[in-house]
């Protein structure tokens, strides 16, 4: 049976995908300033697609059953991604066509940015770029929201025979694709260049379907009011902040299979007492703000640091602290308007959820 209780309710599950926002935001941070800062900070993007199906599958399984159609389903998650996603684009474009009419990027000419914002406007990957060899050159991130709306579609093009047994084959049959994929190319870290897109099909379906599995099972998980709520994210950040060294495939096949369905199930299981709630809700709602838009500001500090010649390290931190301050303000004045006229406009109704 599928449950009904809100979204709104799983504090934890906000909780452990803010802390997942705010370990990506330190691995590009130190990467720009050239520190090594969550150094596995990359593999907080599978708790995403892990989080995301559990999320999907919470917020759509009842109305897919009752008859929700396929485009209307389409429309509602590109609805949901949209704002923020082109906030992020148009940030990034804008600094990359700074950076081009201040030579800093002398290979590029400022018809190659118009060429990759023609792309995508249209939530597409850009071909052959000139930028760089990323799937949205203006924005690299952007690729995992282009494969999570992939995946979320092939959700619902499937919805009718994902039963339980079905779920746990694709699970798997995307786990054995995942594994071999980080055995050749290394590392888990793979999905966002055209060189191994092909690895990001499987690493998406995988965690995607784990947390609608894990969805599916729930109900043999009773959940708790305990202490144990931080223990998860903590975790999190302790494990993104590990360099294995010569060990990176073996590390990140392992947090991926084994590491991100405790957290998940862990996660699901400590209800977060009243007085921590404001936190987690503060961390789950910024958290899609600052995972869409972290890494083109950085690259605005950066540039700034080379053509004006200000402090990196201030002005990134200056830039960080900005963002965590108003991501809240971002979403509540620009994201959640923009998205209330689209669905208003498209005739969809909401998921009852501001994060779903």
């Amino acid at each position: 049976m599928v449950s009904t209780v809100p979204l709104k309710t799983l504090h934890s599950l906000e909780l452990l995908r803010g802390v997942a926002a705010l370990a990506v935001l330190m691995l590009h941070s130190g990467q720009v300033t050239g520190h090594d800062l969550m150094v596995s900070g990359y593999l907080a993007v599978d708790v995403f697609f892990a989080l995301s199906g559990f999320v999907i599958a919470l917020s759509y399984s009842e109305r897919l059953a009752a008859g929700l159609g396929f485009g209307k389903f389409v429309v509602a998650r590109a609805i949901r991604f949209f704002p923020l996603y082109i906030l992020g684009i148009a940030l990034g474009g804008l600094a990359t066509l700074v950076g081009v009419l201040v030579g800093q990027m002398r290979d590029v000419v400022p018809s190659d940015v118009f060429y990759s914002l023609g792309f995508s406007l249209f939530f597409l990957p850009t071909p052959g770029s000139a930028i760089s060899s990323n799937l949205f050159p203006l924005n690299p991130p952007s690729w995992s929201l282009f494969l999570e709306l992939a995946v979320n579609m092939l959700f619902a093009g499937i919805f009718v025979w994902l039963t339980v047994r079905v779920t746990a084959i694709v699970a798997l049959v995307s786990c054995l694709a995942l594994v071999f994929g980080i055995s050749l190319i290394g590392d888990g870290s793979e999905g966002f260049r055209w060189e191994a897109v092909g690895y990001g099909i499987p690493r998406v379906a995988f965690s995607f379907f784990l947390g609608v599995l894990m969805f599916r099972v729930r109900h043999q998980v009773s959940r708790m009011t305990r202490a144990t709520f931080f223990a998860p994210p903590l975790l999190l950040l302790a494990a993104l902040s590990i360099d294995p060294g010569d060990h990176r495939a073996l590390f990140d096949a392992v947090f991926i299979v084994v590491l991100t369905p405790i957290l998940l199930i862990w996660a699901y299981r400590a209800e977060v007492p009243s007085r921590w709630r404001f936190l987690a809700s503060y961390l789950g709602g910024i958290s899609f703000c600052v995972y869409s838009i972290h890494l083109p500001l950085l690259n605005i500090a950066k540039g700034a640091h080379r053509v004006v010649g200000v402090d990196l390290g201030l002005t990134v931190a200056f830039v960080v602290l900005a963002l965590l301050g108003l991501s809240p303000l971002i979403v509540s004045w620009f994201d959640m308007p923009l998205r209330r006229k689209m669905r208003s406009r498209l005739g969809v109704a909401s998921t009852g959820s501001a994060r779903a």
